[in-house]
C-alpha cells in the first residue's frame, strides 16, 4: 500500500527534475545506503526511523522552507497512526521549534494513544503545555509530574526541565543551575534524538541564565554548545543572541559577527528576528556605528527606545528627551526602566538617574547591564567600592 505525504512526492519530483541528488539526500542522513530512501520517496514507507533523518531530507531539499514541510508531514502521520516514538520525537521537535498548535495536537493523540511508552510522554507534555501557558505554576507541575508514574529516563527528565523556564523567569537561578547540571548528567550517555534536543535546551538556558548573571565565561560555553550541539533554528538564533550579546561592550566586530548569523538562522521566525535586531541596534548605537537595523516602523517600547540612544549617540538630545518624555506615561518593566533612566542620564548628566538606572537593572535581575549606568558613575566620580557592591 502506498502513503504519500506530500514531503515525499516533492522530493520525488525534485529528483525526478534532477534538481538534487539522492545522494545528497543519503549524506544528510544517518543511513548507510539509499534503498529505504527510495522506499520513502516511493510511497512504499511512509516514516523514517528516526524523525531526525526526515528532518535531514527535508532541509536538503528545501531549505528554505523545511519546516513548513515537516509540520505538513506531521499533521499527516500523526492523524493516521499516533501510536509510535517517531510521532514522539515530532512533538519534541514541534515543541522546540516553538510551534504550539502542532505540539498541542500531538500532545492530544499522544494523551489518548494505546502505546504505554508513547502515552506517557504524552502526559508529561501536556503539563508542560499547561505550565507554557500559565495555567498550572512550576510546584503544581512538579507535583503533578510526580504522581504520573513516569518509567522512562526521558520523560522524567523532561518533567523536571520544563520547569527551568519557569524559574528562569522569576530569576530562580540557583536552583535552575542545580537541576539543570544534574539533568544534563542524566543525557551525556544518552545520543537520542530527544536526548540531543534536551540537551540544547539546557545549554541554550544557561546561556541565557549566564549573560543575565555577568558571567561571559559560561554565557559563551554554554552558548557554543547550544551552537555545536543543535542544528535546530531556535537553538541556533538564541545561542547566537546570547554569545553576540556576550561581546556588545568587549568587541563590536565580534558581537557582530555572532549576531548576524543569529539573524540568518531567524530570518523565517519574526519573534527571534526582533530580538537578535534589537541586540544590533544596540551594538550599532553603543560603538555609535551607523543607525542601519532602526527599526521606525515599531510603537514597541523596545525599539523606541532604539531610536532615542540613536539621537543620544548622534548629539540630538533635545529630540532624545522628548521622545523619552513620552514613553514616561507608558507602562514598563524594571529592565525597560534600568534603560529609561540611563538614557535619561546620558541626556542631563544628573548622576541620580544613572542610580535610578542601577536600582531598575538590579530589581530586574540583570547583572550584565547594570555595568551601563555604573561605568557612568565612575566617570562621574562616584566611589567605585560602593559601585561595586551594586554589582553584586
Amino acid at each position: 500500500m502506498e502513503h504519500y505525504t506530500k514531503l515525499a512526492r516533492e522530493v520525488k519530483c525534485l529528483l525526478e527534475d534532477e534538481k538534487i541528488k539522492m545522494s545528497d539526500i543519503l549524506h544528510s542522513t544517518n543511513h548507510k545506503n539509499a534503498n529505504c530512501l527510495y522506499d520513502f520517496v516511493n510511497g512504499k514507507r511512509e516514516v523514517l526511523k528516526d524523525f531526525e533523518n526526515t528532518i535531514g531530507i527535508a532541509r536538503c531539499s528545501f531549505p528554505d522552507t523545511y519546516e513548513d514541510y515537516l509540520e505538513d508531514f506531521v499533521y499527516s502521520i500523526a492523524d493516521r497512526e499516533p501510536n509510535r516514538m517517531v510521532i514522539v520525537e515530532a512533538m519534541e521537535w514541534a515543541d522546540a521549534s516553538q510551534r504550539s498548535e502542532l505540539t498541542d495536537f500531538l500532545v492530544d493523540k499522544l494523551k489518548n494513544c494505546r502505546n504505554l511508552k508513547c502515552k506517557e510522554y504524552g502526559n508529561v507534555y501536556f503539563l508542560h503545555r499547561q505550565l507554557t501557558k500559565g495555567e498550572i505554576t512550576a510546584h503544581e507541575a512538579l507535583v503533578a509530574s510526580g504522581k504520573l508514574g513516569l518509567k522512562q529516563m526521558e520523560t522524567v527528565v523532561f518533567s523536571r526541565l520544563m520547569v527551568l523556564y519557569k524559574y528562569l523567569e522569576l530569576r530562580q537561578f540557583d536552583t535552575l543551575s542545580d537541576m539543570a547540571k544534574d539533568i544534563h548528567s542524566e543525557l551525556v550517555e544518552k545520543d537520542s534524538f530527544i536526548s540531543k534536543s534536551y540537551s540544547s535546551r539546557i545549554q541554550t538556558l544557561l546561556a541565557n541564565m549566564s549573560l543575565t548573571q555577568g558571567d561571559l565565561v559560561n554565557t559563551r560555553k554554554h552558548a557554543e554548545l547550544a551552537i555545536s550541539e543543535s542544528d535546530n533554528p531556535r537553538f541556533l538564533a538564541f545561542g547566537y543572541l546570547h554569545l553576540g550579546n556576550s561581546y556588545l561592550f568587549e568587541s563590536y566586530e565580534k558581537s557582530k559577527e555572532k549576531l548576524l548569523l543569529g539573524m540568518e538562522c531567524a530570518k523565517n521566525h519574526p519573534e527571534r528576528f526582533k530580538q537578535l535586531r534589537r541586540s544590533m541596534v544596540f551594538l550599532d548605537n553603543y560603538w555609535n556605528k551607523g543607525k542601519t537595523y532602526l527599526n521606525h516602523e515599531s510603537n514597541e517600547t523596545e525599539d523606541i527606545q532604539g531610536i532615542i540612544y540613536n539621537h543620544i549617540q548622534n548629539g540630538r538630545k533635545e529630540a532624545a528627551l522628548d521622545m523619552l518624555q513620552k514613553l514616561e506615561d507608558q507602562k514598563q518593566n524594571d529592565n525597560l526602566k534600568g534603560y529609561h533612566y540611563y538614557f535619561k542620564g546620558l541626556i542631563d548628566g544628573n548622576i541620580a538617574n544613572f542610580y535610578l538606572s542601577a536600582k531598575h537593572f538590579k530589581l530586574s535581575g540583570d547583572k550584565f547591564c547594570v555595568t551601563l549606568p555604573l561605568v557612568e558613575l565612575q566617570k562621574h566620580g562616584e566611589n567605585a567600592q560602593l559601585l561595586e557592591l551594586l554589582t553584586i
